[in-house]
């Protein structure tokens, strides 16, 4: 089984897929706010995911992937920063307002590298 993180493109969203599992961002995990907009950096639709050692209780696995946050597409591109994904099993299992997630993340339109569409 191939277990390389892969990327999912649907309707201007992503999602990661390690093997048969889902990632899911998980507020927990503290490393920006789960609704922004990202641009997950992939090579030929794969992820270069990375096991995470901290995580938050409850949470059964964790990576941290390249993802380029919000609009800043010109000035951070070059240098993606690593936020942390979790199974989706474990993503929000509090039940509390800390532990948000999100599996589908919107994703940042970048007008220069779109096909132009007329009227």
């Amino acid at each position: 089984m191939d277990f390389r993180g892969r990327l999912l493109i649907k309707n201007g969203h992503q999602a990661i897929m390690r093997g048969p599992v889902v990632l899911a961002r998980d507020a927990r995990f503290n490393d920006g706010f789960i609704y922004e907009s990202a641009v997950v950096r992939d090579k030929d639709g794969f992820v270069d995911l990375k096991q995470s050692t901290s995580k938050p209780e409850n949470v059964w696995m964790s990576f941290t992937a390249p993802l380029v946050l919000g609009t800043d597409l010109e000035g951070e591109f070059r240098n993606p920063k690593q936020v942390k994904f979790c199974d989706f099993a474990s993503a929000g299992n509090t039940w509390g307002e800390d532990s948000r997630y999100r599996v589908w993340i919107p994703r940042t339109l970048n007008v220069m590298n779109e096909e132009y569409k007329a009227y």
